[in-house]
């Protein structure tokens, strides 16, 4: 003779949305921070030097996108790029001395 354990009774209608809800809140929060950076990718017309300034600011600059957040730059493979100018041109006795990028003061990634 087989024996049977009796099913489980099914969850109830009112239940399932709940759980529903909580997944999509949890699923969604580490996103959403995620959904804020701005791609900034170097061109012809979006130097290195005003992507930088561009990311720093959240605004654009040149013909670059403006920031959003933590931004991401990208050098396009095989690209190069001549500085030319001293940006950000510190004093002499200074540990801040002339460099031809500008100083990174938001949290980027190239």
């Amino acid at each position: 003779m087989t024996h049977f354990q009796p099913l489980s009774p099914a969850p109830s209608p009112r239940r399932q949305p709940r759980w529903t809800a909580l997944a999509a809140v949890l699923l969604a929060g580490p996103l959403a921070g995620a959904a804020q950076a701005a791609t900034i990718t170097i061109s012809d017309n979006c130097s290195l030097v005003d992507a930088i300034t561009a990311a720093n600011s959240d605004t654009a600059t040149g013909d670059c996108a403006a920031g959003a957040g933590a931004d991401t730059i990208v050098i396009p493979p095989g690209r190069t790029t001549t500085l030319t100018v001293a940006n950000n041109a510190g004093s002499a006795d200074s540990f801040d001395s002339d460099r031809g990028l500008p100083v990174v003061t938001s949290t980027l990634r190239i």
